[in-house]
């Protein structure tokens, strides 16, 4: 157990948001069978994988150009509907 003033420093090479390559490609292949559905979701999530830390980003990179066009069909509409919306409500 530790006490109140015992404190954990970690080791210097090894920062608290760093992962292997390997570890992070597992991370976003998993995330592309999640997303198989969703690439406007997978997008946005792999977006946001890349504002962790330049190890992130790094690796995310070619799974964002993998697929970088997909069917906008629904996500046009959903901003279409809330454009529609906002604009009744400043009416």
């Amino acid at each position: 157990m530790l006490s109140s003033s015992s404190t954990l420093v970690p080791h210097p090479s090894f920062s608290s948001t760093f992962l292997p390559s390997d570890i992070l490609e597992e991370i976003f292949d998993h995330l592309e069978v999640e997303y198989e559905n969703d690439p406007s979701g997978l997008l946005s999530t792999l977006y946001s994988c890349a504002y962790v830390n330049r190890n992130f980003c790094k690796n995310v990179i070619p799974y964002i150009w993998r697929k970088p066009f997909y069917s906008r069909k629904n996500g046009l509409n959903f901003t279409k509907q809330k454009s529609q919306k906002s604009a009744k409500k400043s009416e």
